[in-house]
């Protein structure tokens, strides 16, 4: 039985979905926090999900796309 939990654990993978509107100083904060866990980029994904504020978060995000799995959505 341990040895299939051990599989679980090895294969688990989840998503973070960050909503958003008109915050880029915490989206960056968040998503610089979620660069440096001690964790593998290979079992997380991060979505940010941007409301239409007046600041789009697309500059935001763009420096995070080679350090995360990252999905920007408008």
């Amino acid at each position: 039985m341990r040895v299939e939990s051990d599989a679980m654990e090895r294969e688990r993978f989840f998503p973070v979905v960050v909503a958003t509107h008109a915050r880029p100083r915490q989206v960056t904060t968040c998503l610089a926090a979620l660069a440096g866990l001690d964790y593998p980029r290979a079992r997380f994904e991060v979505v940010v999900v941007d409301d239409g504020g007046p600041t789009p978060s697309d500059a935001t995000v763009a420096p995070y796309r080679d350090r995360l799995q990252l999905t920007f959505l408008s």
